[in-house]
């Protein structure tokens, strides 16, 4: 591979979200194919510039204050497209994606791969923006089959302009130890016979935590051993806390905070759990699968393509009844079911969502709009 190709990386913001996480793992992956990769953030980066750096890739920001684009921004992106010269450009999340394809408004027609992470990336008015300015993008890719479809349907693209190239994980990565599960269960003071649930993500409407927590309520009466813990930090924590309370459940549910170690919290629960109201692809449920967890997952955007029933996956509405029922099927499950199922989980995901299978994708289409180490 020629060291002549050059990738740019735009991104709205980074954190330890799973849109920024895929862009680690996408960068480190492709910079160690010999793409020289660059990470531009609109926002001042906040977390994981040290793992980038270490990989070999260029991490810049834009230095933007969240909700405020200005003019200054928008040339200070120009200048930098301009001086960095990359071979192809690939952005992410709406306001990345907007502000790539604004930008190539009079510059050099470097190719633009625009990347859908969500089934809703907000109010109407980013549809409708993204409809306007289509024709910058020269390809738009989507996270799930479902967000492919639902912005076709709402006229957001056009059929023909955009394409599905999943989320990928590496599922040869361990970074947790044999002990790990034993240490959180004993941190969590979860008892060998208590039934462990995680969830993991931000605090926030879309993840649902609210509803999980009434779900909890109405699957304690018949389990009064399950317990639950939720790995992620948010501005829903404090009303989190409250309901807890309001439901008696302290005690029964752990707010973990952000944890560096979700693998290490993945390794001690007995089945895992996405209350979302609405997704894109979790990487999440990615990571439990590869724990061989069974998964109990809300069926919105695409979480149905990695919890597939088909393999020992249930999915619910996102609704406490329909979560609890499903939580409750689960629970009923001895060991063996369970271990079937995660194992079926697991099985499914690698041949769908390997890392290095969806790297590959990625470096073909570059290549295929660019030209660039085409024999």
């Amino acid at each position: 591979m020629s060291a002549a190709r050059r990738l740019l990386m735009v991104i709205t913001s980074m954190g330890r979200g799973g849109a920024e996480r895929q862009v680690i793992d996408l960068s480190l992956a492709l910079s160690a194919r010999g793409w020289d990769v660059g990470v531009l953030s609109m926002t001042t980066p906040r977390d994981l510039v040290d793992e980038l750096v270490a990989g070999g890739v260029q991490v810049s920001t834009l230095d933007m204050r969240r909700g405020r684009p200005t003019l200054r921004a928008f040339r200070a992106y120009r200048s930098f497209v301009r001086r960095w010269r990359p071979d192809v450009v690939h952005s992410h999340m709406v306001h990345a994606n907007l502000l790539a394809r604004m930008g190539r408004l009079g510059m050099p027609a470097t190719p633009l791969v625009c990347t859908i992470h969500n089934v809703n990336e907000g109010p109407r008015w980013r549809e409708l923006a993204y409809r306007l300015t289509d024709r910058f993008a020269t390809v738009t890719t989507a996270v799930s089959r479902a967000a492919a479809e639902r912005y076709v349907r709402v006229g957001a693209v056009p059929r023909g302009r955009v394409i599905h190239i999943p989320n990928g994980f590496d599922f040869d990565r361990r970074d947790w130890s044999g002990d790990d599960r034993q240490r959180v269960r004993d941190e969590l003071g979860v008892g060998p016979d208590a039934t462990l649930w995680v969830a993991v993500g931000r605090l926030v409407p879309a993840k649902g935590h609210d509803i999980l927590v009434q779900a909890l309520a109405r699957v304690r009466q018949e389990r009064p051993d399950v317990r639950l813990a939720i790995a992620g930090e948010g501005p829903e924590r404090a009303d989190l806390s409250n309901l807890i309370a309001e439901q008696g459940l302290h005690g029964t549910v752990s707010l973990l905070g952000e944890r560096r170690d979700v693998s290490s919290v993945l390794s001690a629960a007995d089945a895992f759990i996405m209350p979302s109201r609405w997704e894109g692809l979790p990487i999440a449920l990615l990571e439990a699968a590869a724990h061989g967890l069974p998964i109990v997952s809300t069926d919105v955007g695409g979480c149905r393509e990695v919890v597939d029933p088909g393999f020992g996956g249930v999915l619910a509405q996102p609704t406490a009844e329909s979560l609890s029922t499903a939580m409750l099927r689960v629970s009923a499950w001895g060991a063996d079911e369970r271990s079937r199922a995660g194992r079926q989980l697991c099985e499914h995901a690698r041949r769908e969502f390997d890392l290095g299978a969806v790297v590959a994708r990625w470096e073909a289409l570059y290549v295929s709009i660019s030209g660039v180490g085409r024999a």
